[in-house]
């Protein structure tokens, strides 16, 4: 398939505009408070909101063309300044919040770089955190109040600006970057998703996810550009009860498109396992994105046994791949339930080649569907010479359409970005089958195990779902070189909370075992982390570069080994283990 020609598309303001013209009284967003009070603003309202936000932005000397830090919660301000960085050309880029008061050397570190990067003119930020921040920070500070206070000034959607917003990459192989998004890619991928699902009036979106995050950020210029009502809450309150604050946000509105990271439906599929929730009704709920970080068959089987008996179809889980490099999407699966392909493990570590089940196989990994290539997009498989390579054969994978970003910010040319012919390069590995996109990993995450090409997915997917009674809250795994095995040494990262540590030893053995007769492949170690110590990037994804520097830095200090964690030795020879992923 080849990317149409591009097509001129109303942008968000635009459609806002046209909106609240045809019926100034129709609800726009709903905010849904700490204390599950539902907010409602009008489409007029927000509009005169973001008229005071612009007001506010113009007297701190933010102008056309000029970028800004935004580290704000999700609340009707913070969606008023958006808007009105849209409707005036300033260019806003969301950022996580610190999360402590009063410890904000390292955040104000963070901002500061990033500030110098962007060129950032001033830092929005909450008033009990500008308190702390502000005498650390190298720019000025406009406090989150202030938006509300402005005067009102005349907004007018035209498009003499092209940058809506600088969206930063997940940094899970290396720094983040600021992608710059115009309008015309939001408005391009916003049609696209919408047309991929059937939109209609009828539907009502719900988002908890943080706006520095694309997948949140964009969630709202869709439910916009759809002119179809959005309901809102801070990503502190999911955090605080998940099923309140998302599935039982979208019972209570009758939310029909909800998005959310993978690891947000293991998370809940866990507690629907443990609990009842009385009053539960999934049943308006049509589609729900999983994506922004690798899609286990585990995760998608567990959520739907927890929630099938309040009324979730099986269709309404689509596993879907997507980059801030595409705005958002690049495949949504149409109109079925997702599929998983089992391949032949073998024939995919050592030649990179996709064998669907059959006899004689016995070693099987699952790969998640994340279905077909958006309506005008296009999307290959290239091998390291950048030829389209044939079915169920693994390369990178490419894309290309109007949601592509032409580069990132400060950076003089997109050649490393893009192909002479104009396809994005992901850095991601997969296959295409039947139409659909299979992903096995990433080309710099790919460790070479004894000659196979092992996918760190497959040994996490091994030990998720936990091992003697022991279910970690989440794990990574990374290779680094071994010159003495003259191989990649495979080491396991576990994120647990309180885990005695008397209890490790069972735990590790247990692992070992799992992983052993699974993939054949042997542990080098396992290092243990408390709550929230694995790396994360703005998007949630993991940051396996920093996972693999923890093991380098751990082996330099025990003169060249890993720590000794694991009771099992690294064997001289390379294994032949069989088993089932």
């Amino acid at each position: 398939m080849s990317a149409g020609p591009p097509e001129l598309l109303a942008t968000i303001p635009e459609i806002l505009f046209r909106s609240a013209e045809d019926a100034p009284e129709r609800a726009a967003v709903s905010f849904v408070s700490s204390s599950e009070e539902i907010d409602t603003v009008s489409r007029g309202d927000l509009l005169r909101w973001a008229a005071r936000a612009a007001g506010t932005l113009r007297d701190s000397g933010v102008r056309s063309g000029m970028v800004f830090i935004a580290a704000l919660p999700t609340c009707r301000d913070t969606i008023a300044m958006y808007l009105a960085a849209l409707c005036t050309g300033s260019v806003p880029v969301f950022v996580a919040r610190p999360r402590q008061l009063g410890g904000g050397d390292a955040y104000a570190a963070q901002i500061n770089a990033l500030a110098a990067e962007a060129g950032a003119a001033c830092v929005l930020l909450e008033s009990r955190e500008a308190d702390d921040l502000a005498p650390l920070l190298t720019r000025p500070v406009i406090r989150r109040e202030a938006l509300g206070e402005g005067p009102e000034i005349g907004l007018a959607p035209g498009r003499s600006a092209n940058v809506a917003h600088l969206q930063t990459t997940s940094g899970t192989t290396g720094a983040p970057k600021l992608a710059v998004v115009s309008h015309a890619n939001v408005a391009a991928n916003v049609a696209a998703i919408g047309k991929a699902i059937r939109t209609h009036a009828e539907d009502r979106v719900v988002s908890w996810l943080p706006l520095y995050h694309d997948m949140g950020l964009i969630c709202v210029s869709c439910a916009l550009g759809w002119e179809v009502p959005l309901v809102l809450t801070d990503p502190v309150n999911f955090v605080r009860n998940p099923i309140a604050y998302w599935l039982g946000a979208i019972s209570r509105t009758r939310g029909t498109i909800s998005p959310a990271p993978a690891s947000a439906y293991q998370v809940c599929a866990r507690l629907g396992r443990r609990r009842e929730f009385k009053g539960l009704d999934l049943s308006t709920w049509r589609v729900g994105f999983c994506g922004a970080e690798p899609v286990h068959e585990r995760v998608l089987s567990d959520f739907n046994a927890a929630f099938s008996r309040y009324g979730l179809a099986p269709t309404t889980v689509l596993p879907v791949y997507g980059l801030a490099e595409a705005t958002l999407a690049v495949t949504i699966p149409r109109d079925v339930k997702p599929v998983v392909d089992h391949i032949d493990a073998a024939t995919l570590e050592t030649e990179g080649r996709a064998v669907p089940e059959g006899p004689g196989l016995s070693r099987l990994v699952g790969v998640v569907g994340l279905g077909q290539v958006l309506d005008a997009h296009a999307l290959r498989v290239v091998d390291a010479e950048g030829r389209a390579l044939g079915e169920r054969v693994v390369g990178e994978i490419e894309f290309a359409g109007p949601s592509a970003i032409d580069g990132y910010w400060a950076e003089p040319s997109p050649s490393s970005l893009k192909s002479n012919d104009g396809y994005v390069r992901t850095g991601d590995l997969g296959y295409l089958a039947e139409g659909q996109l299979f992903v096995t990993g990433r080309k710099k995450e790919i460790i070479i195990y004894y000659g196979r090409n092992l996918a760190p997915s497959q040994v996490e997917a091994l030990v998720e779902p936990g091992v003697n009674g022991f279910r970690p809250k989440a794990v990574v795994v990374v290779g680094v070189p071994s010159p003495e095995q003259g191989t990649e040494e495979v080491h396991l990262i576990v994120e647990a909370g309180a885990t005695p540590p008397e209890d490790r030893a069972v735990i590790e053995e247990g692992i070992v075992a799992v992983v052993m007769e699974g993939l054949g492949v042997h542990l080098s170690s396992i290092k243990w982390l408390g709550r929230g110590g694995i790396p994360r990037g703005s998007s949630g994804k993991v940051r396996r570069h920093l996972c693999r520097q923890m093991i380098l830095a751990e082996k330099a200090s025990s003169g060249g080994r890993p720590a000794p964690l694991v009771s099992a030795r690294m064997p001289t020879d390379p294994p032949t283990g069989q088993g089932r992923l």
